[in-house]
């Protein structure tokens, strides 16, 4: 088993973070880690129109003034994965297939922790959670803070990695 699988955003942050930890797997600081990456957002909202129940359809495919403004609540809030998700240096690649690949990648870990960017908005964190919840990692999640991608900084935020209860619990998510 190993204790972690860090997820950084994209494939430039995961390579920084082996840089700064020894390699894409290993042990540091007495626990054993595996590098996986994202290549962004994998996921997008599915069509208003298919989000609803069968009765409102026709109102959601419609632009019409009279069925605006929507109610939010009518909404399942649905995501799909995207139908190709470029990323830098290569060929378009399924989101799909990356999802299936992390959920793969994580297997046997302890923990998902959670490494994509600090932002301010929190989309960082929104990325992370939307991967966690598409391939339905039930496990502990934990957070990994750094303020650049330097080997102290990712060296400093491994060893202070901190529990995150559940997504609900988690301020950063709730800043986007």
């Amino acid at each position: 088993m190993t204790d972690y699988a860090i997820l950084c955003e994209k494939a430039s942050a995961a390579k920084n973070f082996a840089s700064a930890l020894g390699g894409t797997s290993g042990s540091f600081n007495g626990k054993s880690y595996t590098i996986v990456h994202s290549h962004g957002h994998l996921l997008e909202l599915v069509d208003p129109k298919d989000q609803v129940p069968d009765e409102k359809v026709s109102k959601y495919r419609s632009w019409k003034l009279e069925h605006l403004p929507w109610d939010v609540n009518d909404f399942s809030w649905e995501k799909k994965p995207i139908a190709a998700a470029p990323h830098r240096g290569s060929h378009q690649s399924s989101a799909r297939k990356s999802l299936t690949e992390l959920k793969t990648a994580v297997k046997g870990c302890d923990a998902i922790v959670i490494a994509t960017d600090v932002d301010p908005s929190g989309e960082g964190e929104l990325l992370a959670w939307e991967i966690i919840n598409a391939i339905k990692w039930r496990g502990p999640v934990k957070r990994l803070y750094f303020a650049d991608e330097e080997k102290r900084s990712v060296q400093t935020g491994f060893r202070e990695i901190k529990d995150i209860t559940s997504q609900q619990e988690d301020g950063d998510f709730f800043k986007v």
